[in-house]
């Protein structure tokens, strides 16, 4: 069975994912291992290149729970993952990938500011950059 959510309802969820996957983020500029690293690189080209708007939205909650995976914190790599589903789910008032699309070019600048940031590990940059992505993105899911 899959569960209705009504849209303010999802405006919660996405703000308490922001939080979590903002955090995580700034957690992995310390803790991500260069194996962590050069994966989401490969996941970032993959994304840049890609053609398809599902592939796209699927290669970016690849990222987003990669960079949680790279926190260190379980917690956060189960929230990341789980909050992205309900999202996704939520129909398409929330279409993730319909919103984003059209958006793309400037949603993987501001990711690849992200990933920047995480290979001079360096947590400050991190979070600003995440804090932009994220802002973006929720400029994109208002229209």
């Amino acid at each position: 069975m899959t569960a209705g959510y009504p849209d303010i309802w999802c405006s919660d969820v996405w703000a308490a994912w922001s939080l979590v996957a903002t955090q995580a983020a700034v957690d992995a500029a310390s803790r991500a291992d260069p194996a962590q690293i050069r994966s989401l690189r490969v996941l970032f080209a993959e994304l840049a290149g890609q053609e398809d708007a599902r592939d796209w939205e699927s290669l970016l909650a690849a990222i987003y729970v990669g960079i949680a995976e790279a926190s260190g914190n379980r917690a956060y790599e189960a929230l990341v993952y789980e909050l992205w589903q309900v999202l996704i789910a939520a129909g398409p008032s929330w279409d993730v990938a319909a919103r984003l699309w059209p958006v793309r070019g400037w949603a993987e600048v501001s990711l690849g500011e992200v990933i920047a940031g995480l290979v001079d590990a360096d947590p400050g940059p991190v979070r600003r950059a995440m804090e932009r992505h994220l802002g973006g993105a929720v400029d994109a899911l208002d229209r």
